[in-house]
């Protein structure tokens, strides 16, 4: 990623200076033994945000026995990412770290999935928006895992925090880089973000005139996401005929 944090503030009108609202914090979600480092937030901020001190940090909360150790081979590519690009754009907002713990298998990440919704529903002072940049083919999860994580961020959307997900990096292919693996017919969605109740967050065209990358995802969910409740409306049931 070659974007600035300065670029990004000009791109999207964010403003640079620190926030007012102390109480809107905002949540950072760290998956599959994925650690952040403050010693390289630090870095970060000297070289792309000398305005504000490069002393700025997290703070870390814990969920199933998750940790961030700060050894210098314990730096996570995704989860360093995504702390200095939060804390360097977002001028004084509160940031928390949440690292979750558990293992690095598919399944491992689909149950800290869900499990991130039910601590979040509980917690008495809840962040407003929390973000997650992880993500693998919906197939991976089946109809009713997957169902039961959406209705999970249904529930924190209801307490006012705002899901902000990562919508893949492969276009249509999903979590894949390799052509071959979708044609016209079988496009292939990302999730969570192809739960109905979070935010996609995607690539913009910016960022194909400056020869980045632009990835990013956009299949439509295979899950039928449609809630009982409406599913006897005359609209849905033209809308699908």
């Amino acid at each position: 990623m070659n974007s600035t944090a300065a670029c990004l503030q000009d791109l999207y009108g964010i403003p640079t200076a620190p926030a007012t609202q102390k109480s809107n914090a905002l949540l950072v979600t760290a998956y599959v033994e994925q650690y952040a480092q403050t010693a390289d937030l630090a870095a970060f901020l000297k070289l792309l945000r000398p305005d504000i001190p490069s002393t700025t940090t997290f703070k870390v909360i814990s969920l199933d026995n998750g940790t961030d150790p700060q050894g210098p081979d314990d730096a996570g590519v995704e989860a360093d990412l995504d702390i200095q690009y939060t804390v360097g754009i977002a001028t004084g907002v509160p940031v928390e770290f949440l690292s979750v713990g558990g293992g690095d298998t598919d399944q491992d990440f689909a149950s800290s999935l869900l499990d991130t919704t039910t601590f979040l529903d509980g917690v008495p002072n809840p962040p407003s928006a929390m973000t997650t940049s992880y993500g693998l083919n919906e197939e991976e999860f089946g109809s009713s895992l997957a169902t039961k994580i959406c209705n999970g961020y249904m529930a924190l959307g209801a307490r006012g925090i705002s899901v902000l997900t990562a919508s893949g990096d492969g276009g249509v292919r999903g979590n894949h880089d390799d052509l071959t693996v979708c044609n016209v017919t079988d496009f292939i969605p990302v999730f969570p973000a192809s739960c109905p109740f979070v935010t996609q967050i995607s690539g913009n065209l910016e960022w194909f005139r400056t020869g980045e990358s632009g990835e990013m995802s956009g299949a439509s969910p295979n899950f039928e996401w449609i809630p009982s409740f409406r599913r006897s409306s005359r609209y849905i049931q033209s809308d699908r005929a």
